[in-house]
């Protein structure tokens, strides 16, 4: 109901955010994304804040639950949701030893570590030539791909402004020798991170931690404790680029 309404009074990129916001709690909640919104308590809020807060920054983190309040809000007011479990809610600051070391970019030693062959090291090479967020990287297709003109064209998802970006000659290099061109243009580029990121972008970004762990460069943590020791993690694991 919210998004509905939304859709005919918010700009298409804030209509996009709702619902990469909304698609990420519901990937959160995991069993309980069919629960009652009355079953949502100021406590699951809370966790799930804390969640954010571990895995991206506090702006992103911000923006996400004022999206969430939003709805909630809105549900209230339409008598689906009897109280706002966000009303009370506050984003507490990360210490100040991981704000100065947040995020950071990789050195040259540990992209040839992290690199793979499949399609992560494709996105890993679109990244590091282009710049761009991991849903742009994720969900681009041949059409967006000139090789002709050695270019890159997209619309971003955040802002939904259209930018071209000059192939650098590695990159380009690695489309012409390493990449067949399927006939189709439409077809993702990324197909199986595409469809991870249809799921929710949570997912694939839990894809890309989940190989940094592999490669020793992030601490792994399991299921089961992640929302109690993902705060603790030193601020130099936090590179990569799914906190963009």
């Amino acid at each position: 109901m919210f998004l509905t309404t939304k859709s005919g009074e918010a700009s298409i990129a804030t209509l996009r955010a709702y619902k990469t916001n909304l698609r990420d709690f519901l990937d959160w909640l995991g069993e309980r994304h069919n629960d009652d919104l009355n079953e949502i308590r100021t406590a699951d809020m809370a966790n799930y804040r804390n969640h954010l807060l571990s895995r991206v920054s506090q702006t992103t983190a911000t923006n996400k639950i004022k999206s969430l309040k939003a709805m909630f809000t809105a549900a209230c007011k339409d008598g689906s949701c009897l109280q706002e479990p966000t009303a009370n809610l506050k984003l507490k600051k990360k210490a100040q030893s991981q704000q100065k070391a947040e995020r950071r970019a990789f050195t040259l030693d540990e992209l040839k570590v992290v690199r793979e062959v499949g399609e992560w090291e494709s996105m890993i090479l679109f990244g590091l030539y282009t710049g761009q967020r991991l849903g742009d990287l994720a969900t681009l297709k041949w059409s967006n791909i000139n090789l002709q003109k050695e270019e890159l064209r997209i619309q971003t998802r955040k802002t939904g402004r259209s930018i071209t970006i000059p192939l650098a000659p590695p990159l380009l290099d690695y489309l012409l020798t390493q990449v067949e061109a399927p006939d189709d243009p439409n077809v993702y580029l990324h197909p199986r991170i595409a469809e991870s990121y249809a799921k929710g972008s949570a997912t694939a970004s839990n894809q890309f931690t989940a190989l940094l762990s592999q490669c020793g460069l992030r601490d792994s943590v399991s299921h089961q404790s992640k929302d109690k020791g993902r705060g603790n993690q030193q601020a130099s694991k936090l590179i990569g680029f799914g906190y963009r």
